[in-house]
């Protein structure tokens, strides 16, 4: 749990330990630059401010042996948004907005799902909201590749108010062959401990021969009316 602290805070709060460092040597300074007496009070508490920040730095250390798969409570997820665009270093734990619940997910694909081919139309939109509208608890997060290049206010500007608010992560970016897609969809439910999902993609390839979540679309067709059916009753 403290390596997710450090990796989520490091910024903030590296910043923060500095400072309070920095003012804590000041008051050392200040206590023994008298040179009839030393200022014990200053000293003592310049003191302490030091070993208070090396305690902290020693309990967010990095180098922890504490697993970095741990799951981390919803309450404590990333709140200033999705680590958009997506690459081999975004820590998993940015890549569910805040009060993502995880209790029924639909993982999207968009080339060949929302528009045909590589359109970029995002002409069946609507398709997606119609399906949201029949499930108040769906909660759609991308494993499209647009979430390697897409900011996250660049596409929620392109997908919607609507949608965008049901928009709550993308998977992370994994190497190695064999099924990406499907490996990339079990690291972030096994992460956000996500209770029960469909995925919508044009591309079987990247996912196991009869995989039980995923619903096929057609590239050249998209969401039509009777995949949208099939993901309804997959999530209901």
């Amino acid at each position: 749990m403290v390596n997710l602290l450090y990796g989520r805070f490091s910024l903030k709060y590296r910043y923060l330990l500095f400072l309070i460092e920095a003012c804590a040597v000041s008051l050392i300074i200040a206590a023994i630059a008298d040179h009839v007496a030393v200022r014990w009070s200053l000293f003592i508490v310049g003191v302490g401010g030091i070993l208070a920040g090396q305690l902290v730095r020693s309990l967010v250390d990095p180098t922890s042996k504490v697993p970095l798969e741990e799951p981390i409570p919803v309450a404590m997820q990333h709140s200033f948004g999705l680590g958009m665009p997506v690459n081999e270093d975004t820590e998993i734990s940015h890549l569910a907005k805040h009060g993502f619940r995880g209790d029924l997910v639909l993982f999207f694909d968009i080339d060949g799902v929302l528009h045909p081919n590589q359109t970029e139309t995002l002409e069946y939109k609507d398709r997606l909201l119609t399906l949201t509208d029949r499930l108040p608890a769906l909660e759609l997060v991308m494993c499209s590749d647009w979430r390697l290049s897409s900011t996250q206010e660049w596409f929620e500007n392109l997908f919607g108010d609507e949608l965008s608010r049901r928009f709550m992560g993308c998977t992370p970016l994994l190497s190695g062959p064999g099924f990406v897609r499907q490996r990339e969809i079990e690291k972030f439910c096994s992460h956000f401990r996500v209770k029960q999902f469909a995925v919508v993609d044009d591309r079987p390839d990247l996912y196991m021969p009869d995989y039980q979540a995923l619903v096929i679309t057609s590239a050249s067709e998209g969401l039509i009316d009777n995949v949208a059916q099939q993901l309804f009753e997959k999530l209901s």
